[in-house]
């Protein structure tokens, strides 16, 4: 006697072969599902959505082969689509939890299931199904009903940093990209080179089923620039701060900050502050998220007294999923209120991000980027009775491959190459620069 699948290819082969004939891709993806080839099932599906969005199958169906992939943010957006087109959708909503314990969204996914086993709808297997989820959600918790997440980010840089034409002076910095840190450090234009590496741990710390959560964040990295006279950075900083979840698409926190950098193995910059935050999700797979801050920093060798002051920030982050498109943007507002009128100022941003997958095979992923950053300082710049004014636009893209492990827990890998060329316009020529940046970056997230 035949069992069920034996059965099932054949079936899922003639579906496949009627649908080729009518060229119908809801169908045809479905045929391909149901055969085991969930690439091919997505590819396929995904022109299916395109064709019709408010199909719940084609949600449905697309959302599954998702997550058979590994994709399960894309799973989630699908599933949450069809839910939306029929809330009674007790399959979707019951692969959306699944979605939701495999990333570790332990509330959400606790809330699903449980929306599932309140429909009487469900048997007596799904049941059964459901209740070991929900007993491997409590054993992922204390005895005591406390929930406490974590992750880590781990990246390693290594860059050539070469310039096309700088001022005749030498006189030129560029700022050091450090992790929450906009604008504090600068290296001579000498330094053709660097090696960074940055760590950052997360933790939340909250009630079950509560809105309130308690957040921290750890940061600690060093920067080598290699040259004749090498020059070495480390930072380490910390944050903390409660967050309160808003309804069931926001939320909101502040956080008290402290930062400290040793440049050349000296004490260099002490800093402290805080940061007022919103997030939310918005309807067609858009987010934003705002946030502003102040600090106070305090730089310990001499040469750079002149920069001790008041340093703050507003920034505005859109994004929107269109297709296979993460599109996302930048819009920010800062300022430095220093003790040295040369080292204030009031500075404008824009940048605009695309990410889209390049080789799914191979898991390759693309990004391009443009920005434009306006500088403004509060006194005249050298030789200058006029304040001084900068302007820098940048340019940049990047090639890489995400894949995950399982040597500790789950790590996910972003491994790949970029290129940023900036170009800096001053009213004074003394400041004008062109910058070429290319290099390897390896990051983990587990």
């Amino acid at each position: 006697m035949l069992n069920n699948r034996q059965l099932r290819f054949p079936f899922a082969c003639l579906l496949l072969v009627a649908a080729l004939l009518r060229g119908d891709p809801l169908a045809e993806g479905i045929a391909h599902w149901e055969a085991g080839r969930h690439e091919q099932a997505a590819k396929v599906l995904k022109k299916a959505f395109r064709d019709d969005p408010n199909s719940s199958d084609a949600c449905t169906y697309l959302g599954l082969a998702t997550a058979s992939m590994g994709d399960h943010e894309m799973a989630i957006v699908m599933f949450q689509n069809a839910l939306l087109i029929d809330p009674t959708l007790g399959r979707a909503r019951l692969e959306l939890a699944q979605s939701y314990f495999a990333l570790g969204l332990l509330a959400s996914a606790e809330e699903e299931f449980r929306t599932v086993l309140a429909d009487d709808a469900a048997d007596g297997k799904v049941r059964e199904n459901i209740e070991g989820f929900l007993q491997a959600i409590d054993e992922k918790r204390d005895k005591r009903d406390r929930v406490f997440l974590q992750n880590y980010v781990i990246r390693l840089e290594l860059a050539r940093d070469s310039n096309a034409r700088v001022s005749p002076t030498g006189s030129v910095y560029f700022d050091v990209e450090i992790p929450g840190l906009d604008g504090a450090l600068e290296v001579p234009i000498e330094r053709d080179g660097y090696l960074a590496f940055w760590a950052a741990a997360n933790y939340e710390y909250r009630l079950r089923n509560s809105k309130l959560a308690w957040q921290a964040r750890v940061d600690a990295g060093n920067v080598a620039y290699a040259d004749q006279k090498d020059l070495d950075i480390q930072v380490l900083g910390a944050r903390i701060g409660p967050a309160l979840r808003l309804a069931d698409n926001g939320a909101a926190g502040i956080m008290l900050r402290g930062l400290y950098m040793d440049k050349d193995y000296e004490d260099y910059l002490r800093g402290w502050g805080g940061l007022v935050w919103t997030a939310w999700r918005l309807p067609h797979h858009a987010t934003v998220r705002a946030e502003a801050e102040l600090m106070q920093r305090d730089f310990t060798q001499s040469d750079d007294d002149g920069s001790d002051g008041t340093y703050g920030h507003v920034r505005l982050v859109p994004a929107i999923l269109l297709g296979d498109n993460l599109v996302s943007g930048l819009l920010s507002y800062g300022f430095a209120n220093t003790d040295n009128a040369d080292e204030s100022y009031d500075r404008l941003a824009a940048a605009l991000r695309l990410r889209r997958p390049l080789l799914r095979r191979w898991k390759l992923h693309g990004e391009v980027f443009a920005s434009v950053r306006k500088t403004l300082y509060d006194s005249p710049g050298v030789y200058s009775p006029s304040r001084r004014r900068d302007t820098e636009y940048a340019l940049g893209t990047s090639i890489e491959r995400i894949f995950t492990t399982s040597w500790l827990s789950v790590e996910t890998w972003r491994v790949g190459l970029f290129y940023e060329y900036t170009k800096s316009l001053s009213n004074l020529d003394l400041y004008d620069y062109d910058r070429h940046l290319t290099g390897l970056r390896a990051t983990v997230v587990f």
